[in-house]
């Protein structure tokens, strides 16, 4: 299979993502195998990564209480 090169700031965002979704986890289920993780993981570097995209701010510097208020509003909100 060919590599796939990652949009950039991607491994960021994943990196930050998979850092909030472990703070209220045990840490034994925090890994690849667990789809809680990876799916949490996932929604989460997706929605940090647009933000940061449509902001112009590098992933680190998406507010958390921007990325929960986001989260919070739901697919509704959405054009």
């Amino acid at each position: 299979m060919a590599s796939q090169q990652m949009p950039e700031g991607w491994s960021r965002a994943l990196d930050r993502a998979g850092q909030i979704a472990a703070v209220l986890q045990p840490s034994a289920l925090c890994t690849e195998t667990h789809w809680d993780y990876v799916g949490i993981r996932g929604v989460l570097a997706t929605v940090l990564k647009a933000l940061a995209d449509q902001s112009g701010r590098a992933v680190d510097d998406v507010p958390l209480d921007e990325l929960e208020q986001h989260c919070a509003q739901g697919p509704a909100h959405c054009p």
